[in-house]
């Protein structure tokens, strides 16, 4: 089960890339279904299964399946992946569950300071959209008037490389940007379309 911030899944360190979008995508539309996590297979190596367990945790997951064996070394399969019982222990001491709220008042005023900042940043954000899909519409417009194609895939791979830049630069993901622009470079698309038709 990619999700930003979770700079582990990033690495391609895991032997069964997590791909944690699915998990919540299913919590968002399904809260009361309980969910489990694998650690050791998503890992294959028992090094990063602290790290993936706590990930887990953190998208809320109810439970963690973690092979243990008393000799890993002779186990039957998969004995990279396995702890042994001591090893175990530490990893559930280690563990932290979180809870999705908190009665402090200074975190409650604070986060709700920083969540009217991300409304005002989101509102912005929909308004440049909007004046995007706009200007998309223009270029739509001549476009129709000299006989060109709406899909135009050199323009769109060149839009995506140069804005997966700009976003490293700044510390956002490939993923991200490329997925990001693959839904705007959608839109646009069919804001063109619609021009296309009158």
């Amino acid at each position: 089960a990619g999700h930003r911030g979770f700079s582990e899944v990033e690495s391609g360190k895991y032997r069964n890339q997590p791909n944690w979008r699915i998990p919540i995508e299913l919590k968002l539309n399904y809260p009361d279904l309980p969910l489990i996590c694998d650690p050791s297979h998503i890992c294959g190596k028992r090094d990063h299964i602290q790290a993936v367990c706590q990930e887990a945790l953190d998208l809320l997951f109810e439970g963690l399946m973690i092979e243990v064996h008393p000799d890993p070394d002779h186990a039957l399969s998969d004995n990279d992946q396995q702890l042994v019982p001591r090893d175990y222990v530490s990893l559930l001491a280690s563990l932290k569950v979180k809870s999705e709220a908190s009665e402090n008042s200074d975190f409650q005023k604070q986060v709700a300071t920083l969540r009217e900042d991300i409304d005002k940043i989101d509102a912005g954000i929909v308004r440049l959209l909007a004046k995007r899909m706009k200007v998309a519409e223009e270029i739509g417009e001549y476009k129709k008037k000299n006989d060109v194609t709406v899909l135009q895939p050199s323009r769109i791979n060149e839009i995506i490389q140069t804005r997966i830049a700009q976003g490293q630069k700044l510390s956002l993901s490939k993923e991200f940007i490329a997925s990001l622009y693959e839904l705007i470079h959608e839109e646009a698309v069919r804001h063109q379309e619609e021009v296309l038709k009158f």
